[in-house]
This record gives C-alpha cells, structure tokens and sequence, in this order.
C-alpha cells in the first residue's frame, strides 16, 4: 500500500510532468485491485478521476514533453474535460497519452488498460 500512498501523494502536486502523470495515471487504472478488501476504495474513483483529469488539462500546456503536440493533445484535453468518474475513463486518459509521451509501457500493462477503455466506449461500464 506504500504504492498507493506515493501515487496519491503524486497527484497532490501543484504540477506534474506528463511522463509522472502517466505512470500514475497507468497505476490507478489497476486500482480496482484492492476495492475486495476494501470496498471503500470503489467510492474513489469519482474523485480520484476528477483529479488525474484537472492534472491532464494543466500537462496538456507542458506541449514540449509530447512527441506530437498537434496529433495527441486534442484528444487528451477533450477527455480530461470531461471526467466521467469511473476507473475505465481513467484507462482513457492513459490509451490516449501513452503514445504521446517517451514512456515505453510493456504490452502486458497496456493490454488489459486499452481492453478497460474500450469496454467502456462500447458498453459504457466503469
């Protein structure tokens, strides 16, 4: 749990880079993990997600950290205004950055991160 306490600690920052915004971002797409013994942690994800949006809209300026400001950017702001409060808009923010950002991210995390996002965009689930 020290993991979560350093990924929260992270998103209390006045400014993040885009590079530690998206490993936190990757994190917390996981966050589900721990919500069998602690069902409380479910109720976070409203808040938690409002926060990692507000962090998307001020790293959106930082356009220097993107490889393709102009491609990735559009995206990430309109997903980053628009927080839905569920863990699947978060695994959004995290497909829509990734690409964007000189993180390589191994398959095997994303994989199950890109199937989250796109099972919200077809059925609408968290």
């Amino acid at each position: 749990y020290i993991r979560w306490a350093h990924a929260l600690r992270l998103l209390r920052e006045p400014r993040l880079t885009p590079n530690a915004l998206l490993i936190a971002t990757i994190f917390f797409t996981f966050f589900k993990w721990p919500v069998g013994r602690f069902p409380w942690l479910g109720d976070a994800a409203k808040p938690l997600d409002k926060a990692i949006s507000e962090h998307w809209r001020q790293a959106c300026d930082q356009r220097f950290h993107f490889s393709s400001p102009t491609l990735f950017i559009p995206d990430i702001r309109a997903l980053a205004a628009a927080p839905e409060g569920t863990v699947a808009h978060i695994a959004k923010l995290a497909v829509a950055a990734q690409p964007a950002l000189s993180i390589n991210v191994a398959s095997t995390i994303m994989q199950p991160i890109r199937a989250l996002a796109a099972g919200a965009t077809k059925s609408g689930a968290t």
